[in-house]
Parts: structure tokens; sequence; C-alpha cells
């Protein structure tokens, strides 16, 4: 006899059920597979999203790096008492109270040296120029990086004179 409700027949509450079978072991696999092909795609995205962000905090902190070291020499220049010795990469000069300062790159890092004590300005440095372009006129170029990137500041700074 068939089971009728009281709006008809409804499908698949007959005694019995035969036409349910559930999942093979090969569709339960074919399911997981699928899911660990998607999580490894999304780890890998997130990692590589993890790692141009590490970039760019290292790109960030070379360049104000160097923008701070070449301000200080900007400072120090434009109120000297006086040019002693500019050569390519190194700056010597005389305070303005008149203390000696110099500016030198050793093993990749700017160094600002008052009355012989030297202190870290910039890191990663790879090269600083300096040359005379008129009396009391400077060229500095200071150039920071590291294997894949490179920055180059450049400026002319004039000494204040009395």
């Amino acid at each position: 006899m068939k089971s009728w409700s009281v709006y008809g027949r409804v499908p698949g509450f007959e005694k019995g059920m035969s036409g349910n079978k559930g999942y093979t072991l090969v569709e339960l696999l074919a399911a997981l597979a699928i899911t660990g092909m998607i999580i490894a795609a999304l780890g890998g995205l997130l990692l590589g999203g993890q790692r141009a962000c590490q970039r760019v905090d290292l790109r960030s902190e070379i360049q104000e790096s160097a923008r701070v070291g070449l301000e200080m020499m900007i400072r120090d220049i434009k109120s000297c008492n006086s040019l002693k010795d500019v050569n390519a990469d190194r700056l010597v000069m005389t305070g303005s109270d008149g203390s000696m300062i110099e500016y030198r790159v050793s093993s990749g890092i700017l160094y600002r040296a008052v009355s012989g004590k030297a202190n870290p300005v910039a890191n990663q440095v790879q090269g600083l120029t300096m040359h005379e372009v008129l009396p009391d006129l400077l060229e500095v170029s200071l150039t920071t990086g590291n294997g894949d990137f490179r920055c180059q500041l450049k400026t002319r700074v004039k000494r204040m004179t009395d």
C-alpha cells in the first residue's frame, strides 16, 4: 500500500527508500583533493602578500634612512662656519660652535662624527659623493639600497655666510 499524506504523496517517505546511496570513497577523496588545492593556492597568495609587504617596509626604511642622513648633512652644511675638506667620499667642516664635524662612509654606513665621536646616520649606503660647484655651494649625492633596490638622493646646498 502507498503512503499518503493529507496533501498527497510525499516522495522519499516510502518504506525502504531505495534511491538514497550516499557518497563513495572516490568522491570523498576527490572533494578532499580539490579542497587541499584551494587551501594551498590561498596559502601561497597570503605568503606572497606577506613577502611583498616586507619588501615595501624594507625599502621604506632604506629611503627614510637616506633622507634623514641627507637632511642632517644639509642642516650642518648650511649652518657651518667653514668647509675644511671636501672629497668625493668625505666631508669635514667647522660647526657653528667651533666643533669639527665629519661625514664619511664606512662598511656601508654613513657616519657623522662630532669632535671625534662618530654616530651612524644612514645604513645600507652604497655611495656618497660631494664636490664643490662654487665656493660655499656643494653638490651632494647619497645612494642607498640593497641587492634589488636602489635609492639615490641628490641636492645642492649653499653654506650660509655671514
